[in-house]
């Protein structure tokens, strides 16, 4: 694979700006941002040694900066981003059919349910729901499976003994009336930093 590369006078703002001091210990790791933080530290890789970026940065999956082989194990529901596209989906599991691929469940396009090569799935970072959002059920329990890929406005909030949940109004998947609303407990839904659509 070839890139397109950026000349150096093109890539650096005329005015030399100060380095900004960024704290990358132990307390400061996420294991959310770092296949974002590889992509930079490719990035200044290629600065160093060719004085050129690439016009298109993004996730190069033969980059050796980035290990897919450690990753976390996602739980059904957990957002993903599809490699070359925009698409947000949600992980259903493994597809059994045909070894190293996963099932998710795409955003809008009517819950179409598609099949993608797991190292071309990469999960988005989350933060915790709070009311007011639109969130993603996540690791529900049984019965619930309905809702992955499903976006939900985050309502009323409930605090019941060592749990704290929310009602939860899901976007219709057809003509149904009334939309369905679902009271999720706080670890069953997600945010995205900023959701699309």
């Amino acid at each position: 694979m070839v890139a397109q590369m950026l000349p150096l006078s093109l890539a650096l703002p005329s005015s030399e700006l100060e380095p900004e001091q960024v704290d990358l210990g132990p307390e400061a790791d996420s294991q959310q941002y770092k296949r974002v933080l590889s992509v930079v530290e490719s990035q200044s890789q290629r600065l160093m040694c060719h004085g050129a970026l690439r016009l298109e940065p993004g996730y190069d999956f033969s980059d050796p900066f980035i290990d897919d082989g450690s990753g976390e194990a996602l739980v059904p529901g957990f957002p993903c981003l599809l490699a070359g596209t925009s698409e947000v989906a949600a992980f259903l599991g493994s597809a059994d059919e045909v070894p190293g691929t996963c099932r998710l469940r795409q955003l809008g396009c009517g819950g179409q349910i598609v099949c993608w090569h797991q190292t071309q799935v990469m999960p988005l970072p989350t933060r915790p729901a709070t009311q007011g959002d639109w969130v993603l059920p996540v690791d529900l329990q049984e019965g619930c499976e309905r809702l992955y890929g499903r976006r939900g406005f985050c309502t009323v909030g409930h605090h019941s003994g060592d749990e704290t949940g929310y009602w939860v109004s899901f976007e219709p998947t057809e003509e149904e009336h009334p939309y369905e609303a679902v009271f999720l407990p706080s670890r069953c839904i997600v945010a995205l930093p900023a959701l699309p659509g």
